[in-house]
């Protein structure tokens, strides 16, 4: 896990030793330990001549420092998502206007004249794109999920400006969608 722990002793300078007190040292002590991923743990505590402390230690996520509150999924996630999607049925889009195209200049032409390889180019277009669709429809709803759930605002004391994002539905007679704006 890479846990680290750092014990400091605080106390006085050493007194001689004696069988008592075997080489303790009154005063204040202290232990951090701190690990990747978690609210580092810090304990002090002043103590007298021969006196021990136990000290159980548990070390609690970062993501409920803050009260309980998860921080949410990091903003790359959505993006990198969004991009996919937009990316994809974009790519889907523009390969299924040209196997369409294609299409019609063989339905134009007389049966004798058209081509076997041409066909079969224009059936893999079609099925490449009908995949892109899929995939850019499957990153497109993970993309409106992980809207919801990304931690949008940044802490107070971060100093940034925080990001916000306002979404709102619209419909025609010829269409309906979703808009979004917003700054980062």
């Amino acid at each position: 896990m890479g846990a680290r722990t750092m014990g400091i002793d605080q106390a006085a300078a050493p007194r001689p030793q004696d069988a008592k007190s075997e080489g303790a040292r009154t005063g204040t002590h202290a232990l951090v330990v701190s690990a990747p991923g978690y609210v580092t743990f810090k304990w002090e505590k002043a103590l007298g001549d021969t006196e021990a402390a136990v000290v159980d230690v548990t070390l609690a996520p970062l993501a409920f420092a803050t009260g309980g509150r998860p921080t949410g999924t990091p903003k790359w996630l959505f993006f990198t998502a969004a991009g996919g999607a937009v990316a994809a049925l974009g790519t889907a889009t523009a390969l299924g206007i040209y196997a369409n195209g294609q299409q019609n200049d063989q339905l134009a032409l007389p049966g004798a004249q058209r081509s076997a390889s041409t066909k079969s180019a224009i059936q893999t277009e079609s099925t490449v794109a009908n995949a892109l669709f899929i995939g850019g429809g499957v990153l497109g709803i993970g993309a409106t999920v992980l809207a919801f759930t990304t931690h949008w605002k940044a802490e107070k004391g971060a100093g940034e400006g925080g990001a916000s994002v306002r979404m709102a539905p619209w419909a025609t007679p010829f269409g309906a969608g979703l808009g979004a704006n917003g700054s980062f």
